[in-house]
């Protein structure tokens, strides 16, 4: 009698099967986490690039905006006639899309912007009036958001549900 060595073909099944169901349990984890990451992301990318504009405010010693296209999309640029609107022959040194998923909460208007003075401070009605907001949210019901003061300082914002009124600091 011979002895093969090797694996018989329930053996591979078995081994096929724990392979296949290990991997659906790691792609449905994944699948959960990928759109908090992606409005994680999107809020940090938008603080980053509300300082961004700031400093340049600075740097150039002219007025500078960043301004929301649309539900998922903004950018910044050097507004040489102060108006808050892009136009043309204005320098863009922004051009974002939001990550996939991740939208403004409300549909853009034309307050939907962040405007900065040669000093670095908002310049923006709005903002006078004890902060400004812009807010997103992901296909999961989540909410993050960024707030500038009057000073020009950012806080990132979390709520339960997006209403008014539910807004809070995220590391209070």
């Amino acid at each position: 009698m011979r002895h093969e060595s090797g694996f018989t073909v329930v053996e591979l099944l078995v081994v096929i099967a724990v392979i296949a169901t290990l991997s659906v349990i790691a792609v449905a984890g994944w699948l959960g986490f990928l759109p908090s990451y992606r409005l994680r992301t999107a809020v940090d990318d938008l603080q980053a690039d509300m300082q961004i504009t700031r400093l340049k405010a600075i740097k150039e010693n002219e007025m500078t905006t960043l301004r929301f296209f649309g539900n998922d999309a903004y950018r910044a640029f050097i507004d040489t006639d102060e108006d808050g609107a892009l136009d043309n022959g204005e320098e863009i040194f922004i051009d974002r899309i939001l990550p996939a998923g991740v939208t403004l909460l409300h549909p853009a208007t034309d307050a939907d912007y962040a405007q900065y003075n040669t000093r670095g401070l908002p310049s923006d009605p709005v903002v006078d009036e004890g902060g400004k907001s812009f807010r997103l949210k992901n296909g999961k019901g989540q909410y993050l958001g960024i707030r500038m003061e009057v000073s020009g300082a950012f806080s990132v914002q979390t709520s339960g549900t997006g209403s008014d009124g539910t807004w809070q600091d995220q590391y209070e």
